[in-house]
């Protein structure tokens, strides 16, 4: 399974295991988040698929737009969730669109963030675990791991001694975190 198909809200089973086995040929963009002090990776398809639910959900005025625009795996998790689930009839495709009205928005879940997911991202799981630290947001009830900023001149020291490609994202319009 290329990335750019991966669902982005899930997590896949082996996920860590494929990562670390493909590292060798792998590419990964960081990116210092604008007022934070946190590094986001992730490879470039994985960036492209994020900036793709999120213009889509951002962009879309009806639900036709919205599927069109939207990754189809990622749309019919949204519809399963949303409709299938409940019980709820479809939408149809002329029906206005409202990125409100999805599980999730607003509290980073949807549009999904990079940060989010960091393996997903493509960040392999051992470094995961040696540089993530845990945040908790107590006015959202949010909480998750990041990396901290001071890590990456030795996460990206660690990264190309396995072979990894590791780049400056900070000018990819489409990475954000």
């Amino acid at each position: 399974m290329i990335p750019d198909q991966e669902p982005v809200m899930k997590k896949q089973e082996g996920q860590a295991a494929e990562v670390q086995m493909n590292e060798a040929k792998r590419k990964l963009e960081y990116k210092i988040l604008d007022g934070r002090p946190w590094v986001v990776f992730a490879t470039p398809e994985r960036i492209r698929y994020t900036a793709r639910i999120r213009a889509a959900a951002e962009e879309s005025q009806t639900w036709n737009e919205f599927r069109c625009a939207m990754p189809a795996d990622e749309y019919a998790r949204i519809i399963q969730a949303m409709f299938d689930d409940n019980e709820e009839p479809r939408p149809k495709g002329s029906d206005a669109f409202n990125c409100n009205d999805v599980p999730g928005h607003g509290f980073s879940s949807f549009p999904p963030a990079l940060m989010d997911d960091l393996v997903g991202a493509g960040l392999p799981a051992d470094i995961c675990e040696k540089y993530a630290e845990p945040w908790d947001n107590i006015g959202s009830g949010e909480s998750g791991e990041f990396i901290a900023s001071k890590y990456l001149e030795a996460i990206k020291a660690e990264l190309e001694r396995r072979g990894f490609e590791v780049v400056d994202g900070s000018r990819d319009e489409l990475f954000e975190g």
